[in-house]
């Protein structure tokens, strides 16, 4: 192997072994240069110049790209660290479901910033770090039935990252922890309840009941050997004959958050990314399944997106793609100190 530090130490005596005899002589030789594929071009202009200069035409001439090397072994994980991911996944969701409660949130005085800034405390008291900053957004705002009751007109999905928390904030969060070399990246769902009242809105259900419905979805589209853009495009074919409107945006993820192999989507590609969307959908490491659905809210008569991300493994046994942790299939509740009379079932607010 070529180092900045050691090539050329290594190299003398390894072009040393490589005689009119060796068998090397009928190999080609790959190397780490594809112009499009970022984790399979790491030897620089320099280093291919020293290689180059000590190997001699003679081996130059047996050199190809061979992107899918560097994918698979980037992409690849150890089969025990997994109990160790579920454990970091586990950790995140904890952290979430802090942030999202009464015991963080007070409506009407706590912002979104707030409740960021909260979250970074908590990874750093934990000793954990992380790989993007938390972002949590209110992205619809549900109208009191008393207010209904008045005839106020129907409010806006609010989309200002900093305003205060109000009671009937539909709330997301975006984050994700660092530890072990392994990341986490979670998109979840909370509601902040008004006093006295008991239940989720049955708009927002019905979002939520569609954006679990298109997870199940991209999974089950996810098979090995077939391109991302291939996958993108039956996940969106079935998404829509079920009469749900969304996008999906899927990735890998791994050692540095975002990590190699193929890209099922992007935000503003959903017919197809460029060259990472045609690598195959490899049975290795970790994916990301990034997404979210378009649901009418009657309570605001408005359309929302409902985003969602969790982590997934294949299992070689089943042959499908597991989640990591769980999923979100309740809303994280913010309760009020006069109403919101539920009881806690596994970190979540189960309202009667």
């Amino acid at each position: 192997m070529l180092t900045r530090r050691t090539g050329l130490t290594i190299l003398p005596s390894s072009i040393a072994n490589l005689t009119p005899s060796s068998p090397l002589r009928t190999l080609l030789l790959a190397i780490n240069v594809d112009p499009d594929i970022s984790f399979s071009s790491g030897l620089h202009s320099g280093e291919l110049s020293s290689l180059s200069s000590h190997l001699g035409r003679e081996w130059t001439a047996k050199f190809v790209s061979v992107p899918m090397v560097a994918v698979e072994f980037v992409a690849s994980k150890v089969p025990t660290q997994l109990e160790w991911y579920r454990k970091l996944q586990g950790t995140a969701w904890a952290m979430i479901e802090e942030a999202f409660s009464e015991r963080v949130i007070t409506p009407g005085k706590t912002t979104t910033e707030d409740v960021e800034w909260f979250l970074r405390s908590k990874v750093q008291a934990m000793n954990y770090t992380t790989w993007f900053h938390p972002d949590v957004t209110i992205i619809a705002s549900i109208p009191s039935f008393s207010s209904l009751l008045t005839s106020s007109p129907p409010l806006k999905p609010n989309l200002n990252p900093r305003e205060i928390i109000n009671h009937g904030d539909l709330l997301h969060v975006d984050f994700g922890v660092t530890a072990l070399r392994l990341n986490t990246d979670t998109q979840h769902l909370a509601y902040v309840l008004y006093p006295g009242e008991t239940s989720i809105p049955p708009g927002l259900k019905d979002g939520l009941r569609k954006v679990n419905r298109l997870q199940d979805i991209v999974r089950s589209q996810m098979k090995i050997g077939i391109t991302g853009n291939k996958i993108l495009k039956a996940s969106l074919k079935q998404m829509r004959s079920e009469g749900i409107e969304g996008k999906i945006y899927c990735h890998p993820i791994g050692d540095w958050g975002h990590s190699a192999g193929t890209l099922i989507g992007m935000t503003n590609l959903q017919t197809g990314v460029p060259v990472l969307g045609d690598l195959p959908l490899l049975g290795e490491g970790y994916y990301s399944v990034e997404l979210y659905a378009e649901s009418l809210v009657g309570e605001i008569g408005e359309v929302v997106n409902f985003y969602l991300e969790e982590d997934v493994y294949f299992d070689k046994e089943t042959r499908t793609w597991e989640w990591a942790w769980g999923r979100q299939e309740e809303f994280w509740v913010i309760k009020s100190e006069e109403g919101g009379k539920g009881e806690d079932v596994d970190g979540k607010m189960e309202l009667k």
